[in-house]
Order: structure tokens, then sequence, then C-alpha cells
């Protein structure tokens, strides 16, 4: 009896094309520009009542459904500097952290 051999997923079915749309950079409505990579926060709170409160996340990528035009974050829980579960969240309950700036010489009258 001849074995049969264990056809790879991947390479037997050939993508197919999906109805998301993905990017690794989206402005919100301050006109400040979030790119993958960056921390954010999550404001208000989600359908059960439970907000995300002093949790910091690392966002992964924007995506969209090309179908309904829905819009939402896929990001990291952050957790003691470590990425964990990895979570989604619409667009308008983003937070965007404040990068910090270097700090300014002061001159001296003499200079």
């Amino acid at each position: 009896m001849a074995r049969l051999k264990k056809v790879d997923a991947a390479r037997a079915v050939a993508l197919a094309p999906t109805k998301f749309s993905y990017t690794e950079s989206w402005t919100n409505p301050d006109g400040f520009v979030i790119t993958s990579g960056d921390f954010i926060k999550i404001k208000g709170k989600n359908s059960f009542g439970v907000g995300e409160w002093g949790i910091t996340f690392k966002v992964r990528v924007f995506c969209t459904n090309i179908d309904t035009g829905k819009q939402w974050v896929d990001c990291y829980e952050m957790y003691r500097g470590r990425a964990g579960v990895m979570r989604s969240f619409p667009l308008e309950r983003i937070k965007r952290i404040p990068k910090k700036r270097s700090k300014r010489v002061n001159r001296t009258a003499n200079s």
C-alpha cells in the first residue's frame, strides 16, 4: 500500500483576494501621524462597560473592511516591556502618546 504525501495547504490553494485592506500609518483627526510600532492608549469603554485604563498598546497595522468601510487598529497589549495579547479597537478610541522631545539648551548671556 502506497503512502500518501501530505500537501502543504499554502502551496495547494492559491491565495484568494481578501476583503481587507492594510496600511502601516494613519493620520488622526488632530493631524498627527500614527505608524506601525508607535505606542498608543485607548480611551472610552468597550461594549461590556469596561475601559482599558492605564494599558499601553503597540500598533501593528491599521485595517479597513472594503465591503463595509469599517476601520480598526490591530495592536499588541504591552506588559512590562513585552508584547502580549493582540487586540483590535475602532480608530475613534485611539489616544496618541506624545513622543518625548529633546531637552532645550539654556544659553547664557555671555555666549
